[in-house]
Parts: C-alpha cells; structure tokens; sequence
C-alpha cells in the first residue's frame, strides 16, 4: 500500500565500475616492450648486414687492381718552369742554397739539365728554364711525381761549346716506371742512383726502385734499350730476387 505522505524516494539504478584487469594490462606492456624488442633485433640485423654491404662495397672500390700489361713506352718531358721562367704551379720549393757553377748532368741526358754543388748538397738533375740562357737559379726535383723541387742559385752555365749534346736524348731518362714482369703486374718507380756505383747480382746498379716511404723495392741494373716494337724494355732486378728479368717501361722523363 502507498503512503502519499511518506513516499519513498526514487531509487537510482548504480552501474558498478568494470574491475580493473591487472593481468591483462601487464600483458600488453609485455607485449609492446617485445614487440619493440623484435623490431629494433631486426632493423639492427638489417642494418648490419647493409653496413657489412657498404663496407665490402667501399673495399671493392679501393682494391688495388692490376695495370694493364704495358704495350708502349710513355715519354714525358719534366718542365718544372712555367712560360714567365716561374716555377709551374702546384710545385712546392722545399729549399734553397746559393750553389757552386754547375756541371753537365750524370744522371739525364736532357739537354737543359745540370748537376749542382751546394754546401754538402749535390742535386741533379738540377733544370733551368729552356729560354733563358743566363738563369739566376735552377730547380732540382726529387722525383717528377713528388710535386717538390730545391732551388739553387746560381752565377752562370757552363758555355754550350764546354760540352757535348747527347746523342740521344732518351738514352737516359732520370725517372722511370717499369711493370714487374710477373702475374702481379706491379708497377714500380725508380730514379737514377746518385753517389757511388753499386751492383747487384753482379750487375751495375744504373737507378733504384722506391715505395711512398723512401723504402728500395728494386734494382735497374742498366740503361733503357729501345725495341723494334713495343715498349722499352730494362734490366730489372726486384729486391730480395735471385735473378735479373726483363721488365717492359711504362713512362720515361727526361
């Protein structure tokens, strides 16, 4: 039965909160952490075999490769002065010394080279300009491929009619390079051997062979001898060898 005067307020429908599902969620961290886990143990994986893949490609780019067999003897002409009898840019002058005269070079049978006395210093081939025939000094390179030369000052040349021309120009370059004659194809660089004469195997030793350190790799134990075809060829004896070969001549400098 109703009672109007004490009717009984309305009573709310309360809908209980979800529980919290502890588990579950702990589930799901554990499976995002391995999920994150796997992506980066892959894409490292991914990485490391492209980094494997550049650096073998790198490597392949810098491999040493084999010179092409020689077939011609290149000759070249070193001109360390420029047309204004300046020294031709890129050449660094690591030196200079005020020297004695001259003398006919030992060492190049180019007509403008000299051999030069300075203090203990004996440098030659010693070049002057090729227009001038009263230089104030000469430039005298280590080797054409070093980019360097010493300068030495001078007070005059010899008169033309004090020495005799060289019959061939090309009968001795100052600076060669000659490929091993063997399966590796090497290329090596030799300059005439300064001061006293030695030998090896018995034979003169005429020039030496030297790495980027100033270390001997081999011997030239003669002069060039043209051939009827093809390139040049020298006597080479390669350090630590037991016998003399014939190597052909990549590139000659007078």
């Amino acid at each position: 039965m109703s009672n109007p005067g004490h009717d009984s307020p309305p009573q709310q429908t309360q809908h209980p909160e979800e529980p919290q599902q502890p588990q579950q969620s702990a589930i799901r961290r554990h499976a995002g952490a391995f999920s994150a886990a796997f992506f980066l143990a892959v894409a490292g994986a991914l990485a490391t075999g492209l980094a494997d893949d550049v650096t073998s490609w790198v490597k392949s780019l810098f491999a040493e490769e084999k010179s092409p067999p020689v077939t011609q003897t290149d000759f070249r002409h070193y001109l360390p002065f420029d047309l204004r009898e300046q020294p031709v840019a890129g050449l660094k002058v690591v030196g200079r010394q005020t020297g004695s005269r001259p003398s006919i070079s030992f060492n190049s049978s180019a007509p403008n080279t000299w051999r030069c006395f300075s203090g203990d210093r004996v440098d030659d081939p010693c070049y002057a300009p090729e227009m001038d025939l009263k230089p104030k000094y000469l430039l005298c390179p280590g080797t054409p491929w070093e980019g360097s030369a010493w300068r030495v000052d001078i007070n005059s040349l010899p008169e033309p009619d004090s020495y005799a021309a060289p019959e061939d120009p090309w009968g001795k370059p100052w600076a060669l390079e000659v490929q091993v004659p063997d399966s590796s194809r090497h290329v090596l660089r030799c300059v005439t051997h300064g001061g006293t004469l030695s030998s090896v195997l018995g034979k003169t030793v005429w020039y030496v062979c030297l790495d980027d350190d100033g270390g001997e790799t081999g011997y030239l134990v003669g002069l060039p001898e043209k051939t009827s075809e093809g390139p040049w060829m020298v006597a080479l004896a390669p350090r630590g060898a037991t016998q003399i070969v014939q190597a052909p001549i990549k590139t000659m400098w007078q």
